[in-house]
C-alpha cells in the first residue's frame, strides 16, 4: 500500500512571494529551472510548414480572418499534457508531461519522501516512458489491471496512441500493440482522454477525444462537420486488452448535431453527475471559428452529456440537461460549488476578449468561461458570472479549495495562436468561492506571472504534503520578452481588462494585407506553483481504494474512479468532488482529494461508490491522510443489522488481510459503519 505523507513543511528562500488580503499565495519553484524542473515544450513540424510557406516577412499575405487561415496549419505548437500522480507508490506526487516529436516526455520524480525535499529528477528515460519520436498530446492515468500502480495513456496528435503499463519497479512497458485497442493506428487531431468504468465490472475503460486534422484550419473556420475526427471509446477486457465500442455504445449520438456528424472535442471526463451509481460521459466541444446558429452559423460546440444505463450503453441528454449552449468549450472540472448536494461543473471557453479583438461582433457572454450548477434532476442552470462581467481565454481548469475554508475555488489558464493574432489574456485566473458559488478574482494569487506563457495543461495536487493544494501548468509555447504585448481593444469594466493582452503575429501593411511580424516562439515552460497561503484553516486528504479482486463482493476499480466523495466539517457545509480518471484539458489531477475544514477541526466522510454502495467514516481530524477502502456493504441497505454487521466484518477482515488497512483502522471503520447504519434509520 501507499505510504501517506500527512504533513511536510517546506520553506523557500530568495523567491518573490505575492499576497493579497483574504486571498491565496503561490510561489513558482520551477522558475529559471528551479527545483530540478527543466521542461521545455517544443513545436510540431506544422510550425515550420506554416512559417516557411505562409509567414514570409517580405511577402504580403491575404487577411488572416478569411481564406489564408483556412488552408494553413493550425495548433502548430501542439499540446503539453500534464499528470500529477504517485507513479512509484512512495507517498509523494510526481509530474508527467508529454511533448511533441523530437522532444522527449518528462517524468519528474518527487524527492520529498526520500528526504530530498521538494525537488524533482527527470527519470523518463530510465523509466521507459520518454518516447522522443512520439507526437504526444493529452494524457490520463489509471490502474488498468488493478495491480496497485498507475498506468499511463498518451494521446497521439497525428500519431499513434501509447499505453504504458506500470511494472511496479519504477519502469513502464509500452503495451500499445499488445492491448489490441487500435492504439497503434495513427489518428488525427487527438486531444485528451479519460478513464472510467462504464459497465461496473471493476476495470476502467477509456474515452479518447479528437478535434480534426490540424494540417489546415478548414474544420475550424469553414467546414462545420465533415473534417472532424470522431471520438473513441474502448472497453477494458480485464486482461490488459481493449475493444473499440465507439459505434455500439451510443457515444456517436451528439445532441442536436446532424446524424453522423462529429464534433470538435477538447475536453472529456467520466463522472457520475446524477449520483445513480454509474459513470456518465461529458465532452467539452468547440464551435471554433464559426458563429452560432443564432448569428447565421451552426451550433456544434456544446457541452455534450451522455447518461449511462449502468451497462455501458449511453443516451445523449445534452438538450434535456440544458447544456446545449454553443461556445468554444475547452476544459471541465467538477465539484459542488454551492453546497446544495448536487454536482456542478466549471467549463472554460475562449472568453470575451478574443472575438472583439478579431473584429467579430459576438455578444458579451457568448464565449464566457463559467460554472453550471446541478439542479438535482439531471439538469443544469447557468447562473452567469456576476460582478466578473467578462472572462479571459480558458483551456485547463481545476476545482480545489485553495484556502481550506471549506468552499471549492477554481484555477484556469489559457491562450491560443490563431495565426494572425495570439491571445495572452489569461496568465492564470484564481477564483475564490464565497461559499454560495459566487466568485471573486484573486489577482495577486499568482503574482502576475505567466503573462508570456501560453498555457493549456493545468493539474493540481498537494506536492509538498503541507495540506494546501498546489498547481502545475504547462505552456505549449512562450512569448519572448522582447516582443510587445498589446492590451485588448475590448474593455468591459471588469477585473480582467488590465491583463487582457494580445500579441500581433502579423502586421497590417495595406488594406486587407498583412505580413509576418517576425515573432518566433520560445519553448513552452512548466510552472510549479506551491501554495504558501497563510491561513488558520486546515484540511484532510482522502484517497479511496476500490476492493475488486481483494475481497469477496469487492466490485470497484482499484483507483475508485467514478466515486463521489463528500466531506462535512463539524457544523460546516458538505463539500463534494468526484474521483476522475481525466478532466481539465489534456491533464489530470492527483487521485488524492483535499478538503478544507474551515473553522472545524474534524469532519465526516461519505463515499458513493460506482454501483451505488455508500460508506461513511466519522471523526476524521485535521491534517489526517485517510485511505478509504470500498466496503461492499451499503449503509442504506435494507438488510437487517445482523446481516449488515456480518457483511462489514467479513469485508474488513479481508481488507486487513490484504494490507489495505491496519487492524486498528479496521476497527475504526467497523464502528463508523455500524454508527452510520443506525443513523440512516433514525
Amino acid at each position: 500500500m501507499k505510504t501517506m505523507i500527512a504533513s511536510v513543511c517546506c520553506l523557500f528562500t530568495g523567491m518573490a512571494i505575492f499576497t493579497t488580503a483574504q486571498g491565496v499565495t503561490f510561489t513558482d519553484i520551477a522558475e529559471n529551472g528551479g527545483a530540478g524542473i527543466n521542461y521545455q515544450h517544443a513545436q510540431t513540424a506544422r510550425y515550420d510548414v506554416r512559417k516557411t510557406q505562409f509567414f514570409i516577412p517580405s511577402q504580403q499575405t491575404p487577411m488572416f480572418l478569411r481564406d489564408t487561415r483556412v488552408i494553413m496549419p493550425i495548433h502548430v505548437p501542439g499540446k503539453g499534457g500534464v499528470l500529477l500522480l504517485d507513479y512509484d507508490n512512495d507517498g509523494d506526487i510526481d509530474i508527467f508531461a508529454t511533448n511533441v516529436a523530437g522532444r522527449a516526455n518528462s517524468l519528474f520524480q518527487n524527492q520529498l519522501s526520500n528526504g530530498g525535499g521538494l525537488h524533482f529528477i527527470d527519470v523518463a528515460e530510465q523509466a521507459g516512458i520518454h518516447s522522443p519520436a512520439h507526437q504526444g498530446s493529452g494524457a490520463c492515468y489509471a490502474d488498468i489491471d488493478n495491480d496497485g500502480d498507475a498506468d499511463i495513456f498518451v494521446v497521439g496528435d497525428d500519431d499513434t496512441h501509447q499505453l504504458y503499463q506500470n511494472n511496479g519497479d519504477g519502469t513502464f512497458s509500452d503495451i500499445s500493440l499488445a492491448s489490441g485497442g487500435s492504439f497503434t493506428s495513427s489518428t488525427k487531431g487527438g486531444t485528451g482522454c479519460a478513464f472510467g468504468d462504464i459497465d461496473n465490472d471493476g476495470f476502467v475503460d477509456l474515452h479518447v477525444a479528437h478535434a480534426w486534422d490540424f494540417d489546415t484550419g478548414a474544420a475550424c473556420f469553414a467546414i462545420p462537420f465533415a473534417d472532424n475526427v470522431g471520438n473513441e471509446l474502448f472497453r477494458n477486457n480485464g486482461n490488459n486488452t481493449f475493444s473499440d465500442v465507439s459505434a455500439s455504445s451510443g457515444i456517436q449520438q451528439l445532441g442536436v448535431l446532424p446524424p453522423g456528424a462529429q464534433a470538435i472535442t477538447w475536453a472529456t471526463a467520466m463522472v457520475d453527475y446524477d449520483q445513480d451509481g454509474d459513470i456518465d460521459l461529458f465532452n467539452g466541444d468547440d464551435n471554433c471559428g464559426l458563429p452560432p446558429a443564432a448569428m447565421g452559423g451552426v451550433d456544434r460546440g456544446l457541452i455534450q452529456i451522455w447518461d449511462n444505463d449502468g451497462s455501458g450503453n449511453f443516451s445523449n441528454v445534452t438538450v434535456a440537461a440544458g447544456t446545449n449552449k454553443p461556445a468554444q468549450w475547452m476544459g471541465l472540472d467538477f465539484a459542488d460549488f454551492n453546497h446544495d448536494g448536487n454536482l456542478d461543473f466549471f467549463a472554460t471557453s475562449m472568453g470575451d476578449y478574443m472575438f472583439p479583438a478579431l473584429g467579430a461582433p459576438i455578444p458579451l457572454g457568448t464565449s464566457t468561461s463559467r460554472m453550471f450548477t446541478g439542479n438535482g434532476d439531471g439538469t443544469f442552470s447557468d447562473p452567469g458570472i456576476g460582478s466578473l462581467l467578462a472572462s479571459p481565454f480558458g483551456w485547463g481548469v481545476s476545482a480545489e479549495d485553495f484556502d481550506n475554508d471549506g468552499d471549492t475555488d477554481v484555477i484556469y489558464s489559457g491562450g491560443i495562436d490563431l495565426a494572425g493574432i495570439i491571445t495572452n489574456d489569461n496568465p492564470g485566473t484564481v477564483l475564490l468561492n464565497d461559499g454560495a458559488g459566487n466568485y471573486t478574482f484573486d489577482s495577486a494569487a499568482l503574482g502576475g506571472r505567466g503573462t508570456r506563457q501560453n498555457v493549456q495543461g493545468v493539474a493540481t495536487g498537494d506536492l509538498d504534503g503541507d495540506g494546501l493544494v498546489d498547481i502545475v501548468t504547462v505552456a505549449n509555447f512562450d512569448i519572448p520578452d522582447y516582443f510587445p504585448l498589446v492590451i485588448s481593444p475590448a474593455q468591459f469594466g471588469g477585473p480582467f481588462d488590465a491583463t487582457a493582452f494580445f500579441v500581433p503575429a502579423m502586421n497590417m501593411v495595406g488594406p486587407g494585407l498583412f505580413s509576418w511580424s517576425g515573432l518566433e516562439y520560445v519553448p513552452g515552460s512548466m510552472r510549479v506553483e506551491i501554495n504558501q497561503s497563510v491561513t488558520a484553516y486546515e484540511s484532510v486528504s482522502i484517497e479511496v481504494v476500490g476492493s475488486v479482486g481483494l475481497i469477496a463482493g469487492g466490485s470497484v476499480n482499484r483507483d475508485g474512479i467514478g466515486a463521489i466523495v463528500s466531506f462535512t466539517p463539524e457544523h460546516g457545509n458538505t463539500a463534494m468532488k468526484p474521483v476522475t480518471g481525466g478532466a481539465s484539458h489534456v491533464a489530470q489531477n492527483t487521485h488524492a482529494l483535499n478538503f478544507g475544514l474551515g473553522d472545524a477541526h474534524h469532519g465526516m466522510l461519505d463515499v458513493l461508490w460506482p454501483g451505488g454502495v455508500r460508506n461513511r467514516l466519522y471523526g476524521i481530524h485535521s491534517g489526517a491522510a485517510v485511505v478509504m477502502p470500498e466496503i461492499p456493504c451499503s449503509i442504506d441497505t435494507e438488510d437487517t443489522i445482523g446481516v449488515y454487521r456480518h457483511c462489514v466484518k467479513r469485508a474488513l477482515h479481508g481488507l486487513v488481510k490484504a494490507d489495505v488497512v491496519s487492524k486498528r483502522e479496521g476497527k475504526r471503520l467497523f464502528k463508523s459503519a455500524m454508527r452510520a447504519y443506525r443513523k440512516e434509520r433514525n
